[in-house]
C-alpha cells in the first residue's frame, strides 16, 4: 500500500548564475502579536505565500477601533538576526520543521523588561524578515516565521559584562511547523511592501 501522504519533488534544483544566492537579511524586522492576527489567506496554488494578513481591532484614543499593530525591531552590527535559522525534525508519523529567531534588545531598563522582554518570555509571536537576497519578481522578498503555530521564547539572557554590550539576546522558537519556509507576497513587490508598511505601529506616538 502507498503512503498517501508521501510527498514527491516538483521542479529541478537549478543555479541562477545571474541571481546566485547569497546569505544575510535586513536590520529590520516586523513583531506581530500571534493572538492579534485575525486572517491570515494564502495564494490559492502555493501554500507556502501568505498574500495577505489582517489584524484584529481594538478601541483607539477616540471612539473608532482601530487595528492592532506589528512593532519594528531594529538590530546593530553587519550580522543581525544572527542565528535565525530553520530546520528539519524527525517526527513519528512524518517530518516538521523548527524555526529560530534570534535577535538582541538593546536596552536595559523599567519599561523594556515590563513592555517587551517579560512579553517575550509568556508571549506568541509573528517575525516577517527582509531577505538580502531577492528574486526579480519579489515572492521571497519577506519571510515570515511563526505564522503556522507561533514563536515561544527559548531562551532570553543577559550577561552584564557579556560579548553582546549586556544587551537581552532572545530565541523564538517555532516548533513541528508543516512548512520549511513561508513568505508575504500580494501580487507584486510594490503591493507586497505597501501591505508590510500597512502593517507597521507608529512607534513614535
Amino acid at each position: 500500500m502507498s503512503n498517501l501522504c508521501e510527498k514527491i519533488l516538483n521542479q529541478c534544483i537549478s543555479v541562477d548564475c545571474k541571481n546566485p544566492l547569497f546569505a544575510g537579511v535586513d536590520s529590520e524586522a516586523l513583531i506581530l502579536n500571534f493572538s492579534q492576527i485575525d486572517t491570515v489567506t494564502y495564494d490559492q496554488t502555493n501554500g507556502s505565500i501568505v498574500t495577505g494578513i489582517t489584524m484584529k481591532t481594538h478601541q483607539g484614543s477616540g471612539s473608532s477601533l482601530v487595528p492592532y499593530c506589528g512593532y519594528v525591531c531594529e538590530q546593530l552590527g553587519n550580522t543581525p538576526f544572527s542565528g535565525t535559522q530553520v530546520e528539519m525534525t524527525e517526527g513519528t508519523y512524518g517530518n516538521r520543521f523548527t524555526n529560530t529567531v534570534v535577535l538582541a534588545v538593546p536596552d536595559n531598563g523599567p519599561d523594556v523588561c515590563e513592555n517587551i522582554i517579560d512579553n517575550f518570555a509568556n508571549g506568541k509571536f509573528v517575525v516577517i524578515m527582509k531577505n538580502d537576497y531577492q528574486h526579480t519578481n519579489g515572492d521571497n522578498t519577506y519571510q515570515i516565521y511563526g505564522i503556522k503555530k507561533g514563536l515561544r521564547a527559548s531562551a532570553i539572557v543577559r550577561e552584564a559584562y557579556g560579548d553582546n554590550d549586556s544587551a537581552y539576546i532572545v530565541t523564538l522558537t517555532e516548533e513541528n511547523a508543516p512548512k520549511s519556509g513561508v513568505f508575504f507576497y500580494a501580487t507584486d513587490a510594490t503591493t507586497t511592501k505597501a501591505a508590510y508598511e500597512a502593517l507597521k505601529c507608529d512607534c513614535d506616538e
